[in-house]
This record gives structure tokens, sequence and C-alpha cells, in this order.
């Protein structure tokens, strides 16, 4: 009997839709996806459900462009040998998503925006939208300011004068001196909040990842709508967040910021 007899067609259809998807990561749609692998829609869209169950594959935006999904970005560090901050982290985070059923972020330093990695989305059927790869001024976030608060002097200085400090709502920072008086105050308590700065009725809280030397390399978080996220709730939350960094901080011993993703 041919090899080729022992193929299995479904698997390998599903197989080449999963390569097209990492090559456009994060581009294409179901009917582009179609279009170009040149299947039926209804057969693309089953076998698109089938790789999203299993997190091969997830959406990115609300129009329902896919990207790669965890599951296989884990297999790929596991395969590589190289740690992977996503994979590390995500034990944490969906501890986190079970104990306040809120979004729970990753996020990097990209300028002086923040730049997401991860994102599990909330229980709640009231949530705030977000969506992998999403960016934002890193002084009006949580994310951002638990990096820019543990960063070395000399690189958050050179950050802060390339600031853009127009005020997305009546609680942005907007000016350096302020952002350095909240930064004091993120290190003496060792998360960040932020209180409606980015965008009106959202908090958010969150605290660093660090590298073995102290430097910050990411930072994870919980956000929700401000009706759910009370002063105090926040303030619980802080502490948490807080220890689910640290273990994070623990697993990646050396990790330099090209190894996080």
């Amino acid at each position: 009997m041919n090899a080729k007899d022992y193929t299995i067609g479904a698997l390998a259809d599903a197989l080449r839709i999963l390569e097209l998807i990492a090559r456009e990561n994060g581009r294409h749609t179901l009917s582009e996806i179609a279009a170009e692998a040149d299947y039926n829609k209804s057969k693309v869209f089953r076998i698109l459900h089938t790789l999203e169950t299993a997190q091969y594959v997830q959406k990115t935006d609300e129009e329902g462009r896919y990207a790669l999904g965890p599951t296989i970005l884990d297999l790929g560090s596991i395969a590589s040998g190289r740690p992977n901050l996503p994979a590390i982290a995500r034990p944490q985070m969906r501890g986190l998503l079970e104990q306040y059923g809120e979004t729970v972020l990753l996020a990097i330093l990209d300028g002086v925006d923040v730049l997401n990695l991860e994102t599990l989305e909330s229980t709640h059927r009231v949530r705030v939208a977000q969506s992998g790869g999403t960016s934002n001024g890193a002084h009006r976030t949580a994310l951002g300011k638990a990096i820019l608060a543990f960063l070395p002097e000399s690189e958050l200085e050179n950050r802060l004068v390339q600031m853009d400090f127009t005020p997305a709502t009546p609680n942005s920072i907007t000016s350096i001196a302020e952002l350095r008086e909240e930064l004091e105050t993120i290190r003496a308590r060792q998360f960040a909040i932020d209180d409606e700065e980015s965008d009106i009725g959202v908090r958010c809280v969150g605290a660093p990842i660090l590298g073995a030397d102290g430097t910050p390399l990411a930072a994870i978080s919980i956000e929700g709508p401000t009706e759910r996220l009370s002063e105090a709730l926040l303030a619980e939350m802080g502490t948490v967040v807080l220890t689910a960094a640290q273990a994070c901080s623990r697993s990646l011993p050396g990790l330099s910021p090209s190894e996080l993703v």
C-alpha cells in the first residue's frame, strides 16, 4: 500500500490552514483564509472552530482576524528549548482570572507605549474589550507605570522626554513631574494603579515581572469596569497581582529582553 493512502485528509487540511495563519499571523479573516486555501467557507469555519477550541489559533480583533494561539506558541517554546514569557506567565494569569473573573493582561514596553503579549478575557458578561497587540501610552496604564517605575534612571529619563502627555481623560498624568511622583509611590508599594487614566470607566492594577538583575522585563495586570473595581478591591488585587508577578520573575532567571517572545 502506498504511504500516502494513510493520509488523513481532514488533518492535512487543518495543518494547511494552520500554516497559512502562521505566515499571515493576525492579518486574515475566515473569508480570506478560505480564499487563499481554496476551500469553501463552511469547511474553513469548522477547521478554525476546532483549532480555536484547542487554542491553536485565536481571533485578534472584532473583525475576526486569526493568529496563532497559546497552545502552539507553548509547543514552539518547548521545542526550541528557549524560555517564552507568555508560556511562563500564563499559569499565573489564569489563576488571577479564576480568582477575580476580570481581564488579565501581559505586556512589555515598546518605546513609550505598552504592547500586549497576552490577554485572558473576563468571564463577566460586561467586560473591557482587549486584543493581543493593543498598545497604549505607558504613562497612562498600570502595566506601563509598573515597568517604568523600576527602570534604571538613565533609561527612564530617555523614555520620559519622548512621551506625549496629551491627556486621554481628565485623570491622565500630564507632566514628567507628575509621573515621577507617581512612580515613587509605585516603587514604595510595588504595584501600579490606572484609575480611569486611559479610558473613562476602566480601572487597572499591575505589577512588574523582573529579570534576575532586577530590571523590569514586562508586567501583568487585572482590569475591569470602575463599577466593579472599587478602590478597596484594587488595593487587594494589587497585592495578589504582585505575588503573581513575583512568581513569574522567579521562573525567568537570566532571561534577556530579546527572549521575551
